[in-house]
Order: C-alpha cells, then structure tokens, then sequence
C-alpha cells in the first residue's frame, strides 16, 4: 500500500470522533479492504449509516480486523440496530483484549449498559421437538431451543414449523430489558389409517364384480329378455296363421290381402326365430362367462331346487310347439 494511502487512512481514523478509533499498530494489508473502509467513513460523515455499515461489513470480510468491528458496532448504533451493534461491540472487547486502551474499553462498556436498554430476550417454548422456530420469518433455530432469543425492542413475530406442516405463530411486544415467555403449541399429525394387508378382503357385499361376471350378468339378462320376448312374437306368428288360414278358405278374399298377411306371419316368424337363437347364445355365452369367472369360486349364492324337465319352443312358419324333456 502507498505512503499516500496510509496517511488518508490515518488522518479519517483520528480525525472523526463518531469513529474515534485509533488504528495503533494495525494494518489493512488488502487495499480493497481499506477502499471499502475509507468509503465506509466518508459515508458515515455523510449519515449515509447503512451504507456505511455495508462497507465496514466488506472490508471486515476481506481484512477481519477487530478494530473495524468498533466501526461496525456505531454504524448498527445509528440505524437504531441495538442488538447488532451490542454484538459488534462485544465481539470487539473480546478480540480486542489487552491491545484496547482503557479509556476505550471503559467508553465501549458504558455504550453496552446503555444498549441493554434497548435489546429483549425471548423464551420460546414448543409442543413439538423437531419444529423449526422463526423470529420475524427468520430461523433462529429447532425446538427445543437451547438459548435465549435476542431481539431488538419493539413488536416482533414468533413461530414455529414442523416437517408434516403443523404451524403456531405468537405476536409479542417487547420494552428495553424485557423477557417475554412464547409457548408455541403445534397440531398433532392425524394418524395414519391402517392399510389392508395383502392377503385382507373386503367383505363380500361390498366385493366388486369383475368383467366375466358383469359379462355374465349381462349375457343371462339381455337374453332372457330375448327368449321371453320369442314367446310373444309366436304367439302371435300363431294368431296371424289362423288369420291367413281363415281368408284363404274364405271366398271372396283378396289376392293381395292373402298376400299380406302371409307376410306378416312370415315375418313374425322370422323374428321369433333370430330372438330364439341370440336370447339362447346369450344366455350360453353368460353361463361359460360365469363358469370362468371370479364370482363362482369367490360367492356363496344359494341356488333353488329346480326340476330337471326341459322346456324346448319349436317356432316354424305356420306351427308353434313346446314340448318338455325329463
């Protein structure tokens, strides 16, 4: 560092009283640590504080000279950080030890009592261990805390977080001097349901069916739909034959009339047959869906006692039969 530099430096370091500090026998070997500590006192002349602590901070991080805490503890001073400025102060004292003048230590001792004035302490209390706790969105540390917490005066905001998200917050008002107590009560977690273990079922009314048995389901009630509608469309297939066979033996009848009708027996005949024939495979293909399905093995259906005589319908185009097989 230049000569030049060295006496700029000497003359801003005696020459203020609000940083009396005397630099003795230290040295700032990094010039930009003294370039951030010469801005830092001409700013402070200007009452530029905040800046002024910005670049004390700077140049403490480049060059951690005890002495440039004292600078650091006047700026915290002037923007009413009483708690930051007793921190620097005391962190000064201690590094400082024998190397601070008397008459300095006993100043820097009298700025603490009068600091202690202006700085509360915070007892904080939470229900749950774990709990991260916040003084004014900021961490301060995990529950259970083992220390008081420090604060300036004034209204401030305690809280505490757990991991599952339970949460507790408590606003304080806080005078010089005081010890405020904060119990922070966080909810409990709901407890876990138990899950079904791999071999549990569900209870049998309440057991879904599976594909084949709605398939099943299906097939049995679309075809028995089927088959009784058969039933209804043969009979009358067999009222319009007695209706044909009546005009034919009767003189007089149309040609095209006869015509007609044997049509519409025709057709109805034709109908029973297809609704016979897909009733009667829809009704198969639901029983061999049933067979293969889940349900037969897994439910318990009561089955009446039926007769094992066989009913078989015989629709032709002028005949309608039912005969029963034993």
């Amino acid at each position: 560092m230049s000569c030049a530099r060295w006496l700029l430096l000497l003359m801003l370091l005696t020459s203020s009283r609000a940083l009396a500090q005397d630099p003795g026998e230290a040295t700032l070997p990094d010039d930009a640590a003294a370039e951030h500590f010469e801005r830092g006192v001409a700013l402070f002349r200007e009452q530029a504080y905040r800046a002024a602590m910005v670049e004390f901070q700077r140049a403490y991080d480049l060059s951690p000279n005890y002495r440039l805490l004292y600078n650091l503890g006047r700026a915290k001073q002037q923007l009413q950080d009483h708690l930051g400025a007793s921190q620097s102060f005391q962190a000064y004292l201690v590094l400082g030890g024998s190397e601070i003048e008397p008459e300095r230590r006993i100043q820097v001792e009298e700025t603490l009592t009068w600091l202690s004035g202006r700085v509360a302490r915070i007892s904080v209390t939470v229900s749950r261990a774990g709990a991260e706790v916040f003084l004014d969105d900021v961490k301060v540390g995990v529950a259970p805390l083992g220390a008081l917490v420090h604060t300036n005066v004034g209204s401030h905001r305690v809280s505490a977080r757990a991991a599952d998200g339970g949460e507790g917050a408590q606003i304080v008002h806080l005078a010089g001097g005081d010890l405020a107590e904060v119990t922070l009560t966080l909810a409990e977690p709901a407890p876990e349901r138990a899950l079904a273990g791999p071999t549990d079922k569900p209870p049998a009314d309440g057991q879904p069916w599976s594909l084949q048995g709605k398939l099943a389901l299906t097939g049995w009630v679309v075809g028995g739909a089927m088959l009784a509608t058969s039933i209804a469309t043969g009979a009358l297939a067999l009222q319009a034959q007695d209706q044909l066979s009546g005009q034919v033996q009767t003189l007089g009848v149309e040609a095209s009339a006869v015509a007609s009708q044997r049509s519409r027996v025709d057709t109805l005949a034709l109908t029973t047959d297809v609704l016979i024939g897909v009733g009667a495979a829809l009704a198969v293909a639901g029983t061999v869906l049933w067979w293969v399905s889940p349900e037969r093995s897994e439910r318990k259906v009561a089955q009446p006692v039926v007769s094992r005589a066989r009913l078989r319908l015989a629709v032709g185009p002028r005949s309608l039969a039912v005969t029963r097989h034993f």
